[in-house]
């Protein structure tokens, strides 16, 4: 039975409010149910518009469109569901009905009749096990808990942002109640002065108390004193979201600053220090951050009062707010958001071999009674096969604009997919969950099936999938990883009728199913007097592939009738044999078993026995092999599809969902990956080829498109193609996003023994590929630069960035012509 390692975190549900900037009442009404929820501070609020507003970017220039904004705080924030503050806007975005909640939905009455709908965990039952465990019991030390209040209503909105505020509904006054007979709280009317009290003091206000015992990372923990207009709805959605990612940030009115300069550069005094461990004199400093209603001409006013002039490089103004949503490259440091953990758990769980079926435990928080309403939590769950086989599939693209995808529980629930992981959302206490583990190539099939198109096993992909499984996955793959191999394993496969000539690739002294142990052996060994070749594979090869079933061992008998040589498996050996040519019977020969009439051979077997490079499946596997160890296998992962057809209009020779992985943080998103691989034939991709690519280019705008082949370099003519290929995928979508980037992979990538990685084999060859990938910045595992690199190297075309700069110079001087 197959084994899995199930590793669980616990963290609240999260949600994303989507809401007019400017409308204060539903404000309000968020910042409220945040501090009703369990985790609610770190639930973002998404700024709805339909036209970039006057307001947004000081400088004025607005590269992107309305729905690339919104869309990109949903992809930044991956939100479990979208909160609607004004019925029909994620309608607007075309948002499925599956993920979407309204703002009246949370009444966090259980009492009312739809409270089994609502989604998310009240408070109260975390106030409850907080005052067992802590709070009533004397305290020698005052606990710092406070409640924010306001006697001016135009300070209210402010107040609810920084510290959180209860609902106004008599019948939701429990919550407010419950949490004052818990923590006693000191009220504290805000004020310029009280507000500088609370700052230089440890404190909790209720959002902070709705996050008790959640383990929280941070992966921006600079300090930021954010400027804002204490009257502007806009500003404080600004900072709730800056929050989210910042772990030092605090909130400072520019209407309060003249009282609150003097603590602003104190506490940059305070923070100016050397960075620990940096020898270049780098220091911690303090970054004024101001909001985007604050004017320009406001801002030349308030900045000199902020300037501390014994430390002038303790401070640093930044004038534009982050577009923290758009996607950087690896080498600009893009801060994310924290991660919220309150349990974990890592179990080992078994497959059912009849039916795929996996059970394991669900995590839950320790507040929560036996059985609550629907989606209270989540878990996150991420899938680790046994021994890296890559049979099942792991990695899912992100679903929350295709809720009905990945269907891998028993029970049919909603399972989210996202750069976190696999998202199950719980609603009982202490309980298990069955799940289906399920190949690749059905994973990719189901999600199609989800687009509409339908999809059929090529033959070649049946021969792909018997050649991988046959090599007990990936890591056997390596093992036929080199050209003699191939080509040996080819001509075995080829029928004796067919000439050199019609064998395109293979050499004349291969011609045969068969290959005697001797000559196979001298092959071996002198593939492995390269110093380079790896230890087990100069050791071993031969060993696996009779293990993998590649070849077979048998005995090749003259028969004495007609004088054809045949191949005898061990177990089929007779004293009398049947000739497979004449069908004549002769006897063995065992008046003289060891002259010229005999001898010990091997033949290959299974998918390996096909022609043609088995139906050119070895060129797709090597790719795919190739994928898996980019970047040693440290840190990515992949679902893999053998090759599919679609809609019988196009086919395609592989695909992959690849994930780039990160240490801590959450991980990349997914890419969607489509291939066409080639053996050693000439001028092998014709334009139906590249046509095929496009055309699912142009249906999933964003994908990576690969061109593989076993050969050492292009011919003039498939360049050129691919060329022209390459240059149409470097383009932008209407949507901001580069159309397809393309990937070139040769013999120098497909035939590499090394698990390694990239940058391994690139060194290794030398001249213009080690000069690409010296730079220490250059991350070989992300497919966009691999796509940029290896078309520099194949394809003799300039840079991403040199290209761009040219294009956007033509334009420069065509306007200045015009």
């Amino acid at each position: 039975m197959s084994k899995l390692d199930v590793n669980i975190r616990l963290r609240p549900i999260r949600f994303a409010f989507l809401v007019r900037p400017n409308d204060r009442p539903n404000v309000q009404r968020i910042f409220e149910i945040n501090t009703c929820l369990w985790g609610g501070k770190f639930n973002p609020i998404i700024p709805y518009f339909e036209r970039i507003p006057t307001w947004w970017s000081r400088d004025k220039h607005n590269y992107e469109k309305p729905k690339q904004i919104i869309e990109g705080y949903i992809n930044y924030f991956e939100p479990d569901f979208i909160v609607e503050a004004e019925k029909g806007l994620g309608k607007k975005l075309n948002l499925p009905d599956e993920i979407i909640a309204n703002i009246d939905d949370f009444h966090f009455d259980e009492s009312y009749p739809g409270y089994k709908e609502i989604r998310g965990l009240n408070v109260l039952g975390l106030y409850k096990e907080l005052y067992q465990k802590e709070f009533k019991y004397v305290r020698r030390h005052k606990h710092g808990i406070i409640l924010a209040i306001t006697k001016e209503q135009r300070f209210e909105l402010f107040s609810s942002c920084l510290f959180g505020s209860f609902p106004q509904n008599k019948k939701l006054s429990y919550i407010k109640n419950g949490f004052q007979d818990v923590f006693d709280p000191e009220k504290i009317d805000i004020k310029p002065d009280h507000l500088k009290e609370i700052y230089k003091r440890p404190h909790s206000s209720p959002l902070d108390i709705g996050c008790k015992n959640i383990d929280i990372y941070y992966s921006d923990q600079d300090l930021t004193v954010f400027i804002l207009d204490i009257t502007q709805p806009k500003d404080l959605i600004d900072f709730w979201n800056l929050r989210i990612f910042k772990k030092y940030i605090l909130a400072v009115p520019v209407q309060w600053l003249e009282v609150l300069s003097e603590f602003c550069r104190e506490l940059a005094i305070k923070n100016h220090r050397p960075l620990p461990g940096n020898h270049h004199g780098v220091t911690i400093d303090t970054t004024f951050l101001f909001s985007r209603s604050i004017t320009k001409e406001k801002i030349d006013t308030i900045t000199p009062s902020l300037i501390i002039k014994e430390k002038k490089d303790a401070v640093v103004f930044q004038y534009l707010y982050p577009n923290f949503w758009e996607k950087k490259s690896d080498m600009v440091l893009s801060p994310y958001r924290a991660i919220l953990t309150a349990k974990e758990s890592k179990q080992e769980v078994t497959i059912d071999n009849d039916d795929g079926m996996f059970r394991f435990n669900n995590l839950s928080p320790d507040f929560v009674n036996r059985f609550t309403s629907s989606s209270s939590w989540a878990n996150i769950i991420h899938i680790k096969e046994e021994l890296d086989k890559n049979e099942i599939a792991t990695i899912f693209p992100a679903s929350i604009r295709n809720p009905s995808f990945p269907n891998l529980s028993f029970y049919n629930k909603r399972i989210l997919s996202n750069s976190e992981g696999l998202i199950d959302y719980q609603n009982h206490n202490n309980w298990y969950e069955n799940w289906k583990a399920i190949d690749g190539t059905s994973a990719f099939k189901a999600w199609f099936k989800t687009q509409n198109i339908n999809t059929e096993i090529s033959t070649a992909g049946k021969t792909l999938l018997q050649i991988i499984k046959s090599l007990k996955g990936f890591w056997g793959v390596r093992y036929i990883s080199h050209p003699v191999i191939i080509e040996r394993l080819n001509s075995m496969a080829c029928k004796l009728s067919k000439s050199s000539e019609e064998i395109e690739g293979a050499r004349k002294e291969y011609l045969g199913r068969t290959v005697k142990y001797h000559d196979l052996k001298k092959e071996i060994n002198e593939i492995s007097e390269d110093i380079s070749m790896p230890l087990f594979w100069k050791k071993k090869v031969i060993e696996l592939l009779i293990k993998y079933n590649v070849i077979k061992l048998g005995l090749e008998i003259k028969c004495n009738v007609c004088d054809h040589r045949n191949w005898y498996s061990i177990d089929s050996l007779k004293y009398e044999l049947i000739c497979e040519n004449c069908l004549k019977t002769f006897s063995f020969p065992q008046h003289n078993p060891s002259n010229r009439e005999i001898e010990w051979c091997y033949r290959v077997i299974g998918p390996f026995a096909k022609p043609d490079y088995a139906q050119g499946a070895y060129a797709s596997a090597l790719a795919l092999r190739f994928f898996k160890d980019i970047d040693s296998g440290l840190s990515s992962s992949l679902t893999w599809c053998t090759s599919l057809e679609l809609d019988q209009k196009n086919e395609v020779d592989f695909l992959l969902w690849y994930q780039r992985k990160r240490i801590i943080e959450n991980n990349y998103g997914v890419d969607l990956v489509f291939g066409e691989s080639k053996s050693f034939a000439k001028n092998a991709f014709k334009e139906k080829d590249l046509k095929s690519l496009q055309n699912l280019a142009l249906r999933f705008p964003g994908s990576i498109l690969v061109c593989a082949t076993m050969k050492d370099k292009l011919d003039k003519k498939e360049k050129e193609r691919i060329a022209k290929m390459a240059l149409w995928g470097r383009a932008n979508t209407s949507m901001g996003i580069t159309r397809a980037p393309l990937i070139v992979l040769t013999a120098t990538e497909l035939f590499s023994l090394s698990s390694f990685g990239l940058r391994f084999i690139w060194e290794k060859k030398g001249g213009k590929h080690a000069q690409l990938i010296k730079p220490g910045y250059i991350r070989e595992d992300n497919l966009r630069v691999l796509a940029d690199l290896t078309q520099q190297v194949y394809l003799d075309l300039p840079s991403y960035h040199q290209w761009l700069n040219a294009k956007w110079e033509k334009k420069r001087i065509k306007r200045k012509s015009n």
